[in-house]
């Protein structure tokens, strides 16, 4: 019962295809108008939140296990980290370096978790990948806070994250026990990740890009 519902096509991918055309729609209707950076952050990750549920989701055009849906999947993990990173730093520091920045710390986790699990056990079983990653992304995000300086929006972002990544750790511990209904709580940090923060993350950076912000010309 818990698989068939975690794999319902309504979490991936029709939610996060309705929340990137909220966010478009109100791109359009001049909602973000005060701050345009803030604009392309939102609608841009939106829909690459909605692109990684169509093309990694039970509708996927992709074949599951070819180099094609490999790639996919890399690319959107990355991409899904990066705009975290991205987020607390976004008005915070210039484009360039708030994009170098995070788009390194993105790329941690992928590397650590393969070279941590896949190359002295080739044969572990995704969920521990998944798991280790998870563990890992927590140490990378908080490690990340201390050394940056944190303003309330930032505070809040953190917060979120730890949120979604212990969700996700202890509904994959739950599986790895072979209990079916951590599929039941994985749905709640997928809903997070794939539909919830792209709307967070927007109302809560919408304190830094005041009307007179340099960021917003």
């Amino acid at each position: 019962m818990w698989k068939a519902l975690y794999d319902s096509p309504f979490w991936l991918p029709i939610l996060p295809s309705l929340i990137a055309l909220g966010l478009v729609g109100a791109a359009l209707r001049g909602t973000f108008v005060r701050a345009r950076i803030l604009t392309c952050f939102a609608v841009g990750t939106a829909l690459l939140a909605a692109a990684d549920g169509w093309l990694g989701g039970p509708w996927s055009p992709l074949a599951p296990g070819s180099a094609a849906a490999t790639a996919a999947g890399v690319f959107f993990v990355v991409a899904g980290d990066l705009r975290y990173f991205l987020a607390t730093r976004v008005g915070n520091v210039s484009p360039a370096r708030a994009l170098s920045r995070a788009t390194a710390l993105a790329f941690v986790m992928p590397l650590v978790s393969q070279l941590a699990v896949r190359v002295p056990f080739p044969q572990a079983p995704p969920r521990v990948v998944y798991f280790t990653y998870e563990l890992g992304m927590i140490v990378v995000v908080l490690f990340d806070a201390l050394r940056a300086p944190r303003d309330a929006a930032s505070r809040a972002l953190l917060r979120y994250e730890l949120v979604q990544y212990a969700l996700w750790a202890t509904a994959d511990l739950v599986l790895l026990a072979g209990i079916e209904s951590g599929y039941g709580l994985r749905i709640v940090p997928n809903v997070l990740y794939y539909a919830g923060f792209v709307p967070f993350a927007a109302s809560v950076l919408r304190a830094r890009f005041p009307a007179t912000h340099p960021a917003n010309e």
